[in-house]
């Protein structure tokens, strides 16, 4: 039974790789299959494969909430490695991910995508104790805090 249960949730991972347009809250938001695959490499680094799944659809949110503020870069690429998230810097992103792990971040992304947002509209996240004290916190998941 566990295994047809993998094989069902890996076909839907497959699907959702070749799904490229996505309605949220805000509107209609267009991702390319390498864009999708980015952000969902971006949550897994930036969160840890054992994070909770708030964390990840926390993280989620931020890359949404940085791409909808002019602010920030219009591009997820940009929005990405143009943040300072430690988990580029230190090369976390470059890592391959588990495929358990991709479906939660792919799981946390369309959660995020449908409008759920548990950080309040954050626009930061870090790990508690490392530049936590810098943003307002507004939500803490596993191993991170999120705020403006």
């Amino acid at each position: 039974m566990k295994t047809r249960k993998r094989i069902f949730v890996l076909a839907i991972t497959v699907c959702a790789i070749f799904t490229t347009v996505f309605s949220c809250a805000a509107g209609e938001i267009k991702f390319t299959a390498a864009e999708e695959n980015l952000i969902c490499r971006f949550v897994d680094a930036a969160c840890g494969e054992d994070a909770p799944l708030a964390a990840k659809i926390g993280v989620a949110n931020v890359v949404l909430k940085r791409l909808a503020d002019s602010n920030f870069p219009d591009t997820v690429t940009a929005v990405i490695f143009e943040g300072e998230f430690e988990c580029v810097k230190n090369g976390e992103l470059n890592k391959a991910f588990s495929a358990s792990a991709a479906v939660s971040a792919y799981d946390a992304l369309r959660i995020a995508l449908a409008g759920h947002d548990p950080t309040g509209g954050a626009i930061y996240f870090a790990e508690k104790g490392e530049g936590a004290n810098e943003i307002s916190i507004s939500f803490e998941a596993g191993r991170l805090v999120f705020g403006k």
